[in-house]
């Protein structure tokens, strides 16, 4: 059996398993994260602009194909995670398991961030203003996720269990 499904079968899977809170790795699910780290990564691009936390790196262009490229990438992988861990997570709220998710995976990254500072302080340093704002940040991620996942859900017809 194939653990990525079609539209079409998402929903017999959602309805199937309604103690889930999404249906694990449809094509739709997997379409929304996608949009939904798009969507975080222009926030984060906003919000930086907007705190000045840490300094941009390029032109206006370079930073948005950027933050378009790394908030798919952080949208993928924290929908992954939270399509594989949202059953087993002790909230009945989706937008708080995600949060959850989205912060946990921030709390990894972070700690690698924190061997690097460790092996190579020089280069490697850990700034309190880019930390808060990152922890803020991954909690918005979670919120968007759950909210374009929800979105999706109700535009395709899936079942209030599924959501």
């Amino acid at each position: 059996m194939s653990l990525i499904t079609s539209g079409a079968d998402a929903a017999p899977l959602a309805s199937t398993r309604a103690k889930e809170a999404y249906p694990m790795f449809s094509r739709q699910t997997i379409a929304a994260d996608l949009l939904s780290g798009v969507a975080w990564g222009w926030l984060s691009l906003v919000t930086n602009s907007v705190t000045g936390a840490f300094v941009f790196e390029g032109g206006f262009i370079h930073d948005l194909a950027a933050f378009t490229v790394a908030g798919g990438v952080n949208g993928f992988v924290a929908g992954g995670l939270l399509s594989l861990a949202g059953a087993r997570l002790p909230f009945k709220s989706n937008a708080l398991k995600a949060a959850l998710t989205s912060t946990a995976l921030w709390l990894v990254l972070r700690a690698g961030a924190m061997m690097l500072s460790n092996i190579d302080p020089e280069r490697y340093h850990a700034v309190n203003g880019q930390s808060i704002q990152g922890f803020f940040l991954a909690i918005l991620l979670g919120l968007v996720i759950a909210a374009v996942r929800k979105a999706t859900d109700a535009k395709d017809g899936l079942p209030d269990a599924a959501r």
